[in-house]
């Protein structure tokens, strides 16, 4: 699989470290596009996604990705493991859900981020890289 997805696994089972934002591509570019413009994942797209959130339940991760609203590089410090989600959210919220999403939003990954105490999503197709902070 050449995809972003299979990269950032890679990465992860390779272990390369997140030491910085991801460079930001040479001709950055509006990719912001309405919930119906974006394409289905493929289906290794959406196993890399789902071994990507199995990682987040593990622990807090530093993911690096790409903006939808203006092509720029983040990273984001953030988890899915039930020890660091904020008191009364067992699992996720309502607001984000992670399984059973519409085609229109199955490429989307909803954490918790810890850095911005707050529940924020990424495509998975943009994600760059992925980097174990702790247990």
């Amino acid at each position: 699989m050449s995809s972003i997805a299979q990269h950032v696994i890679d990465k992860y089972v390779h272990g390369t470290p997140v030491t910085a934002a991801p460079a930001a591509p040479t001709q950055p570019k509006k990719v912001k596009s309405t919930p119906s413009s974006r394409a289905p994942l493929t289906s290794e797209e959406l196993k890399a996604k789902e071994e990507i959130r199995e990682c987040l339940r593990s622990g807090i991760w530093k993911v690096g990705f790409i903006k939808v609203s203006d092509g720029s590089s983040a990273i984001m410090e953030c988890t899915l493991d039930p020890k660091y989600l904020p008191s009364g959210s067992s699992t996720v919220n309502a607001t984000a859900p992670t399984t059973g999403a519409s085609a229109a939003q199955e490429d989307l990954v909803h954490v918790y981020a810890t850095d911005r105490l707050g529940w924020r999503a990424f495509v998975i197709t943009n994600v760059t890289a992925l980097e174990k902070l702790h247990d």
